[in-house]
């Protein structure tokens, strides 16, 4: 544990054993720049921090104990300049002259994601918002502990996880203890916390944000549900098609259409997560044989995000599939 005993390198064999100020230093310094909202002032905090696997030894951070995939996402995110200064002293006070082209990789502390636990995600496979969880998770490359809830037998109304989410609904993340719901905040939260300060998918900038923002309010307040006032009453209550209902829908997409003219992506040249929410949602009007041919902006950028969007056949396709095999059950239902 941090500043008690001797720790041996597996990096470079030598067993140190410190003064347990500079050990300690060593440590708030490496908490503070993964984790610069907590409280690193006291052992228990840091020794809580060893105990997560997050190790250091006496003489280097020693990563050794990660799983690859773990190194997978320690090795994603852009350290800012000032870690890379920060990284610099602290080799200089660990190493001996001897040691002092010892083989501290910089690509291996270059990038940094200090996620250890996955994140819990309570979702249904077919679910648009659910989807657009996956997507984002995948773009981050963050592992996810997949918890599918069944709605039609009330799963989501049982008490564990009304306790969690008393608005009972998907999709639900639980982040090291934090519960949150509502795919866009979901989304938001995830590259903010995990994203690293250069990430292009909700950029910093002020205006370049703003307009992220505005389409993805404009997929959850107006694309997304005036394809469910129109498409959902017809598959789950047996209605007929609503006119008026596939107008207001229609106007949407060229809406959207709109949006992508003389564009590579929603809000110009970058994939961001505006793309990614509503991509989901423009996946399933396509799932629901809704025709896109009138809006070509919306199919080519439809056909660019299945090869751009980041593992999109696991994050949204097979929910699609699934969405499709629904539609097809419900159908088979209101025709008996």
């Amino acid at each position: 544990m941090v500043g008690k005993g001797s720790v041996k390198c597996s990096k470079c064999g030598i067993t140190s054993k410190e003064d347990f100020s500079l050990t300690f230093h060593r440590a708030q310094v490496w908490a503070k720049f993964c984790f610069p909202d907590g409280d690193w002032t006291s052992n228990e905090s840091l020794e809580n921090l060893n105990a997560q696997h997050r190790m250091l030894c006496g003489n280097h951070f020693d990563d050794s104990s990660f799983t690859s995939s773990s190194r997978k996402r320690l090795n994603k995110f852009a350290i800012p300049s000032e870690a890379q200064s920060i990284l610099s002293q602290l080799r200089e006070e660990q190493c001996s002259p001897s040691r002092a082209s010892h083989d501290i990789q910089e690509t291996s502390m270059s990038k940094v994601n200090p996620v250890e636990m996955a994140i819990d995600l309570y979702f249904t496979a077919g679910s648009a918002p659910c989807r657009v969880v996956l997507l984002v998770a995948a773009a981050l490359d963050l592992q996810l502990n997949l918890k599918p809830l069944n709605l039609w037998e009330g799963e989501q109304l049982q008490a564990d996880f009304l306790k969690l989410n008393p608005q009972h609904t998907v999709p639900t993340i639980v982040d090291e203890g934090f519960p949150l719901w509502e795919s866009r905040a979901i989304s938001r939260y995830l590259v903010n916390k995990y994203g690293g300060d250069s990430s292009s998918l909700y950029p910093k900038d002020l205006m370049a944000r703003a307009l992220v923002d505005q389409r993805l309010d404009f997929d959850i307040g107006t694309l997304y549900p005036r394809f469910a006032q129109y498409f959902y009453p017809q598959v789950f209550g047996g209605g007929k098609p609503d006119a008026a209902s596939l107008k207001k829908l229609e106007e949407a997409l060229v809406f959207l259409n709109a949006f992508l003219e003389g564009q590579k992506y929603v809000t110009g040249d970058v994939l961001t997560i505006a793309d990614l929410s509503l991509v989901a949602t423009i996946s399933t009007i396509d799932a629901a044989e809704i025709s896109l041919k009138s809006y070509p902006n919306v199919e080519k950028w439809f056909e660019l995000m299945k090869t751009t969007a980041p593992d999109y056949q696991n994050a949204n396709q097979k929910g699609i599939d699934e969405f499709k095999k629904l539609i097809a059950q419900m159908k088979a239902k209101t025709e008996l």
